[in-house]
């Protein structure tokens, strides 16, 4: 394998620092006094993009690997992106393993039934596999574990 262009290094690491603000939010919320909500959205958003950049960068090894994890990251973005559309959404109650500090909430992607699906514009068709995807491999998903799920697949595709 071809040693990764510096700017794929870059985006990785871009990629690693918005899931890092995504676990940081409730700190990054108090210190710009800013709505949480705000910065899930913004971080997620971000996260999303850097791994779609990604995807688009590097080569696969084969057609079918992580297929739907992909595809499903595809369909969030798209939805975040084109339709301007929350797909995360905050469940009372901490999850286990706890990790501190500790997070007396947690956040799943949203049902596919939850969020708008395209009709016009780009992303319009994303109703088929990428929708498949994203019901199969992010729906109710934790999303710091998707997060990390899609940090490992592209640190894996770069060694």
């Amino acid at each position: 394998m071809t040693s990764p262009r510096p700017e794929t290094i870059t985006c990785l690491a871009a990629l690693r620092l918005a899931a890092a603000r995504w676990e940081n939010a409730t700190g990054l919320a108090q210190t710009y006094a800013e709505d949480e909500d705000t910065i899930r959205f913004a971080t997620v958003g971000e996260a999303l993009f850097w791994a779609s950049a990604l995807d688009e960068q590097l080569p696969r090894a084969s057609q079918t690997e992580d297929e739907q994890l992909l595809a499903g990251m595809q369909y969030a973005r798209n939805r975040m992106t084109h339709g301007l559309v929350v797909t995360t959404t905050e469940h009372a109650g901490a999850v286990w393993p706890m990790t501190f500090p500790t997070h007396w909430n947690h956040y799943r992607w949203r049902s596919a039934d939850d969020i708008p699906p395209p009709t016009t514009g780009q992303g319009k068709s994303d109703a088929g596999q990428r929708l498949t995807a994203y019901r199969a491999v992010w729906e109710g998903q934790l999303v710091s574990q998707t997060l990390n799920a899609l940090t490992a697949h592209f640190e894996n595709r770069l060694t």
